[in-house]
Order: structure tokens, then C-alpha cells, then sequence
């Protein structure tokens, strides 16, 4: 159970089940897999962070899913994570979650999500009255000395987003 009062069901093949409302007459189901995001249909455990966000501890590592927004977070031994299936989970009283497997044992202090930055934004085309400019293959954050007449009024511009980020989650890790 869940500090909101869902129960949450791990399977061997069908990912987690939530069931909203266990004690009523007619609970609702609600199934998250491989379809929802997961990166295994196989939860061999779970719990649950002080920041309200469940911990399935998988054959592919760890995923964290958001139960009110629905996102799902990957963690593997790219982000510190220890190889193979994570068999074991305990979040201890400080907050801190302990994941356990035949590879060794990792430890994650969970965070808030940072706010997401916006990436910055590139001009890789630019065209005047049907005349392209030079434009850098990388693209431009700006243009400097632009001068438009009334003759030169039509405008086609393309741009470009790059954003990338890291894992970068657990603390700490040890293997036996």
C-alpha cells in the first residue's frame, strides 16, 4: 500500500498492477507494462519513496514511476545501479532506498525532479524574400545586422532544439 492508499501488485509477466480504492466494492485496476514505459514486464519487487514515487526493481534495473503523472524513470548501471536483476528494495527511515541482487547492492537518495530547463534554440535556416543566408551547419543562436526593407517581407526561418541529459541518480554502490 501506498501512503495515498493504492495497493500495488508486481508480476512475474505483466508488469505492476495499481488497484485505486482496494477497499471498495469495485476497485479499480489499473496495469502498467512494457506498453506504459516500463523496461520489463517483470517487478520483482517494490516500494515506495518518501516523495511518494514507486521503486519496481525489475530484470532491467529499476524503474521509477511518477502514480500521478504516470512518468516513468530508468535506472540502470549506466546511473550507478548494480548489473543484473534487482530481486530485493527496502527504503529505510531516513528515505534512503536499498536495492539488492546477485551483483551486489546500490543505494539511491531519492530528490525532487530538478525543473526542467528549456534547451536553447538554434536558427539552422533562414530565408528573405527567397534569398537563403549563410547559416552555420551547427546553427545560429542569433543574427546580428539584419536590415529588412518593405521589399523584403517574406520570411522563412528553421530551427533547431538539441537538449540532452544524464543519468545520474544513486548515490553510492558496492558489489560482492
Amino acid at each position: 500500500m501506498d501512503r495515498a492508499g493504492r495497493l500495488w501488485i508486481g508480476s512475474g509477466q505483466q508488469g505492476v498492477f495499481r488497484v485505486e480504492n482496494p477497499s471498495s466494492d469495485r476497485p479499480t485496476f489499473v496495469e502498467i507494462t512494457r506498453a506504459q514505459g516500463l523496461s520489463s514486464n517483470l517487478a520483482l519487487c517494490l516500494t515506495e519513496d518518501p516523495l511518494g514515487r514507486i521503486y519496481l526493481g525489475t530484470g532491467s534495473g529499476v524503474d521509477r514511476v511518477d502514480p500521478v503523472g504516470g512518468k516513468i524513470r530508468h535506472y540502470t548501471s549506466a546511473d550507478g545501479l548494480i548489473r543484473g536483476e534487482i530481486r530485493t528494495v527496502y527504503c529505510d527511515r531516513r528515505g534512503h532506498l536499498w536495492f539488492g541482487g546477485a551483483e551486489g547492492l546500490s543505494r539511491l537518495v531519492p530528490e525532487a525532479d530538478p525543473l526542467a530547463r528549456a534547451p536553447s534554440i538554434h536558427v539552422s535556416s533562414l530565408q528573405i524574400a527567397g534569398q537563403s543566408l549563410a547559416i552555420s551547419e551547427l546553427g545560429e543562436p542569433t543574427i546580428e545586422g539584419l536590415v529588412l526593407g518593405p521589399e523584403r517581407n517574406h520570411l522563412s526561418i528553421g530551427f533547431v532544439s538539441l537538449g540532452f541529459s544524464l543519468g545520474n541518480g544513486f548515490a553510492t554502490s558496492t558489489s560482492s
